[in-house]
C-alpha cells in the first residue's frame, strides 16, 4: 500500500509538532515507512508542496522559481528555433503549453485563454516530431508569458469572492441587451447585422457580453463583477478560451478588455427563466435606426463643418466618434440627447421621423445650431416650425435636398412592419405620444409565442425575396395581392416534399397584413383554394407511435428497479409521470423540486409552462396514491429520498444528469435539465427488449398510453381535458386510441 502526499498546518507552531509527531508515530506503528528524503516533520512557514511555494505567514501561493526557468528554457528554445528555421517543433510548444496550464491554480484561467492558439496549431500537426510554422497570434502569446509570467506568479490564500456590480446579459436572434442590477439607467442595446444574425448562438451571446462590458465601461472601472449569462458556453470560454478561431478573438478581446480597466470578471450560469428582464432589452427592435451615408455626410461636412457631436446614432451608423444613443452601446457618449444642452457645439442630427417636432423645439429652446435631416413632407406637423407660407424660416441659414436613391441611406433594422405601415400617421402625433410608438410595436411583436412570431416573420422575408427577386415592386409586398400571393404559394410547392412549408408562407403572410390591419389576401378564394390543393398533394400517411400499455410500465419496473439505484430510479419515475400525468417531455424535463407538493393521499405538480398555457398562468396536475409498486407518488417519493432533494435548493431541476461515482450515482451540481435527445436514449434503453419494434413508440406514446387508459375506463370529457391541459375535443382525442372490441360496439348497437 501506497500512501500520497499530505500536509497539515496549525496557528501554534509547538501544537503543529505535536501533530506531526503523532502522525508520524501512528504511520510508523501501522507499518509504513515515511521517505525520509520527502518528509518534513518540522514546522515551517515556507514550504514547497506539489510543485507551488507556500509563504504562509503571508498567506501567498506561488511557483517555485526552478519552474518559471523551465519556461523560460522551453521559450528561449522555440524562439531559436522559429529565428533560425522559422518553425519550431510540436514537441517543444506542447511542453510549453503543458507548463503553463501546470501552474494555473496559481495564475488562474489566464493559462487557458493565453494557451488557446497555441494549442490550435498545435493540433495541425501530423505527429509530435514535426515542426510547425506559429501564427501570429501564438507568438504574440509566448511574448506574453515571456514578460509577464513573474509579474503574475502569486495567488492569496484567502480570496475576496464579493463583488461591486451584478451584471445580466442575453442575446437573441434581432439583438443582444444587458444591463447593470444596481444601476437602473445602464442597459445596453444593440441590433445584430444580417451577416451576423446567421451566427451560432455561443457567438452571439459572446459578442453580446463583449458589447454590453464596452458599453457600460465607465460604470465598471476599478471593479469585481458578477456576469450572469443564461448560456454554459459563454460562462467557459470567457474563462478559459476557445478552439474556436472567432470565439478565441472574442474571448481574448473580453480579457484584455477587463485587464486594460482593472475589471475583475466572475461569470456565472443562470437559467433562462431568471434572465427574463436580458431577454426581453435584447428582443427590443430600433426600427428607427436610420442614417445616411458616408459620402452625403462629408458632402454636408465639407458645407456646414467641422461637426462636432452626432446627437442620434448607434455605434453601426455613427458618422462622428462622439456620439448619444437611445441606450448604452460600444463607443456611446451618452444617452438620450434631450438630457444634454445642444448650445455652442455644432451638431449631426439625424433623428427618427416621430421626434423630429421635438428636435426642433428643444434646437430653439437650446439656441443650437447644426446640421438636420429630415423628409421633405409638407404636409407634416413638424413643417411649421422650419417654414412657412413664403419658405423657410430665418432661422434656417442654407439647406440642400438630398437624392432619394437608396444608396445614400442606411435602413433601419428589419422587422419594422409595424413602424413602416404607420409611418405616415406617426409624423402627425404629438411629440408626448410618438414617444410612446415603440412600446405598441414591442407589444405587437409579443401577440403570439416568441418561436411563432419568428417563425412567421421568416415566411414573411421569404415571400418578400421572392417577390422581388420575379419583379414585384417592394410596396406590392405589403399588403399583397391574392394573384402574387398564389403564384408564390405555387412555386413552394414545386420545392417542398411536405405542406410544413406551404402552410408556414401562408400564415406567415396572414399575420405580416393582421399586424398592421391590413386586408390580407390569404383570405381570398384563389389563395384559398391554391393553399387546400398543395395540402392535397403533398400529404403523406402519418403513421402514429403506439401508446404504452400498464403491462409495458410493470415489466420494465421489473428489470430496472433495484433499492438505491438513483439511476434507474429516475428512468421509472420520468415514465410513471409522463403516463400518470399525461406530461409531453418539455413539461417533465422542466419540472422543479419545488413544483411538486406530496400529501397523504396524492400529490400535486405544478406545470408553470406548457403548450396550451398561452398567458402562462400555470396549472396543477394532482395524482392519487395507488399503493401499487407502479404508483407514482411512492416512487416519486422514494427518488426524492434517493436524490437527497431535502438537502438541496428548491430551484433544482427534477430531472437532472447523473454522475457515477464510487457509491452509486449523484446528481452534478449545475441546474440544468436533461435535453431532450438524453430522455429519448434513456427511453430507448429501457423499453426496447419488451417491444418488438421500438421505432413504433416515442417519448409522446407515454402520454398517449395515459390517455388512452383514462378513456377505456370511463373518465369524465371534462376531467379528461383538464388532466391532460387539452384546449379540444379534436386535441384531446388525437391522444386516444381505440381498441378493437370498441369499434366493432358501433356496428353491435345498430340493432340489425
Amino acid at each position: 500500500m501506497y500512501l500520497d502526499d499530505g500536509l497539515g498546518c496549525h496557528e501554534n507552531k509547538d501544537v503543529c509538532q505535536q501533530i506531526a509527531n503523532e502522525i508520524k508515530h501512528d504511520l510508523i506503528s501501522s507499518g509504513f515507512a515515511p521517505k525520509v528524503e520527502k518528509s518534513m516533520w518540522s514546522p515551517s512557514q515556507d514550504v514547497v508542496f506539489l510543485g507551488y511555494y507556500l509563504d504562509l505567514k503571508n498567506g501567498i501561493i506561488s511557483i517555485p522559481q526552478c519552474r518559471l526557468t523551465k519556461v523560460h528554457d522551453t521559450i528561449k528554445v522555440i524562439e531559436a528555433s522559429i529565428h533560425k528555421t522559422g518553425s519550431a517543433y510540436v514537441r517543444k510548444v506542447a511542453r510549453l503549453v503543458g507548463q503553463l496550464i501546470s501552474m494555473s491554480y496559481v495564475v488562474g484561467n489566464i493559462v487557458y485563454i493565453m494557451t488557446k492558439n497555441l494549442s490550435s496549431d498545435i493540433l495541425q500537426a501530423e505527429s509530435w516530431n514535426h515542426t510547425i510554422a506559429l501564427r501570429k497570434e501564438s507568438l504574440n502569446q509566448i511574448l506574453f508569458w515571456k514578460d509577464n509570467i513573474e509579474k503574475i506568479n502569486f495567488r492569496n490564500f484567502c480570496t475576496d469572492f464579493s463583488c461591486h456590480s451584478v451584471v445580466y446579459s442575453d442575446a437573441s436572434g434581432t439583438g443582444y441587451g444587458g444591463y447593470i442590477v444596481e444601476n437602473p439607467l445602464s442597459v445596453s442595446h444593440g441590433m445584430w447585422s444580417e451577416s451576423e444574425k446567421v451566427k451560432s448562438s455561443t457567438w452571439r451571446e459572446l459578442v453580446a457580453v463583449e458589447r454590453v462590458l464596452s458599453s457600460i465601461l465607465p460604470f465598471l472601472n476599478n471593479k469585481r463583477i458578477k456576469w450572469f449569462s443564461d448560456n454554459t458556453n459563454v460562462v467557459s470560454i470567457i474563462e478559459k478560451g476557445s478552439m474556436k478561431q472567432d470565439l478565441q478573438q472574442i474571448a481574448l478581446r473580453i480579457f484584455n478588455m477587463c485587464l486594460t480597466n482593472n475589471i475583475s470578471l466572475y461569470t456565472e450560469w443562470v437559467p433562462r427563466t431568471e434572465n427574463e428582464k436580458a431577454d426581453q432589452i435584447s428582443r427590443i427592435i430600433d426600427h428607427d435606426d436610420w442614417g445616411v451615408s458616408m459620402s452625403i455626410f462629408q458632402y454636408l461636412d465639407a458645407l456646414w463643418g467641422p461637426h462636432e457631436i452626432d446627437f442620434f446614432a448607434s455605434f453601426t451608423n455613427n458618422k462622428l466618434p462622439v456620439f448619444n444613443s437611445r441606450y448604452w452601446m460600444p463607443g456611446a457618449t451618452g444617452i438620450d440627447a434631450f438630457t444634454v444642452d445642444w448650445h455652442g457645439v455644432n451638431g449631426w442630427f439625424v433623428p427618427p421621423v416621430c421626434i423630429i417636432s421635438r428636435v426642433l423645439s428643444y434646437m430653439r429652446q437650446c439656441c443650437a445650431f447644426g446640421t438636420v435631416i429630415l423628409p421633405c413632407w409638407q404636409s407634416a406637423s413638424f413643417w411649421s416650425l422650419i417654414a412657412d407660407d413664403t419658405g423657410f424660416i430665418s432661422a434656417v441659414i442654407a439647406h440642400v435636398e438630398l437624392p432619394v436613391k437608396k444608396d445614400f441611406y442606411q435602413d433601419g433594422k428589419t422587422g419594422s412592419l409595424f413602424g413602416r405601415a404607420f409611418k405616415d400617421d406617426l409624423t402627425e402625433l404629438p411629440d408626448s405620444l410618438a414617444d410612446k410608438f415603440v412600446f405598441v410595436a414591442d407589444l405587437i411583436s409579443e401577440c403570439k409565442s416568441t418561436n411563432t412570431v419568428k417563425d412567421y416573420f421568416s415566411a414573411f422575408k421569404k415571400w418578400k425575396s421572392w417577390a422581388i427577386r420575379n419583379g414585384i415592386p417592394e410596396p406590392e409586398c405589403l399588403p399583397a395581392k391574392p394573384i402574387h400571393v398564389a403564384l408564390y404559394l405555387a412555386s413552394v410547392v414545386q420545392q417542398s416534399q411536405s405542406p410544413g412549408p406551404v402552410t408556414q408562407a401562408f400564415y406567415g403572410i396572414r399575420w405580416s397584413h393582421s399586424i398592421i390591419s391590413a386586408p390580407s389576401p390569404t383570405e381570398s378564394d384563389l389563395v384559398k383554394n391554391v393553399l387546400e390543393g398543395a395540402m392535397r398533394r403533398l400529404s403523406h400517411h402519418v403513421k402514429k407511435k403506439e401508446p404504452i400499455t400498464p403491462q409495458l410500465l410493470e415489466k420494465i419496473f421489473d428489470n430496472l428497479f433495484i433499492i438505491g439505484n438513483l439511476y434507474n430510479l429516475r428512468t421509472i419515475c420520468a415514465c410513471l409521470l409522463s403516463y400518470a400525468g399525461f406530461l409531453r417531455v418539455s413539461e417533465l424535463l422542466h419540472l422543479k423540486i419545488c413544483d411538486v407538493c406530496f400529501f397523504e393521499s396524492h400529490m400535486a405538480i405544478f406545470i408553470e409552462k406548457s403548450k396550451t398555457d398561452v398567458y402562462r398562468v400555470g396549472n396543477w396536475l394532482v395524482i392519487s396514491k395507488t399503493g401499487t409498486k407502479l404508483c407514482p407518488v411512492i416512487n416519486l417519493q422514494r427518488y426524492f429520498e434517493y436524490g437527497n432533494f431535502q438537502n438541496i435548493s428548491n430551484d433544482m431541476f427534477l430531472f437532472r444528469n447523473l454522475t457515477k461515482c464510487c457509491f452509486g450515482y449523484i446528481f452534478r451540481s449545475n441546474n440544468i435539465p436533461m435535453s431532450y435527445t438524453r430522455m429519448r436514449e434513456i427511453f430507448i434503453r429501457a423499453f426496447s427488449p419488451f417491444v418488438s419494434n421500438i421505432k413504433d413508440y416515442g417519448l409522446h406514446s407515454l402520454r398517449s398510453g395515459g390517455a388512452t387508459a383514462a378513456a377505456s375506463f370511463g373518465i369524465h370529457d371534462r376531467l379528461f381535458k383538464r388532466h391532460g391541459r387539452w384546449k379540444s375535443e379534436l386535441a384531446k382525442d388525437g391522444y386516444v386510441k381505440d381498441s378493437l372490441h370498441e369499434r366493432l360496439l358501433v356496428t353491435k348497437c345498430l340493432g340489425i
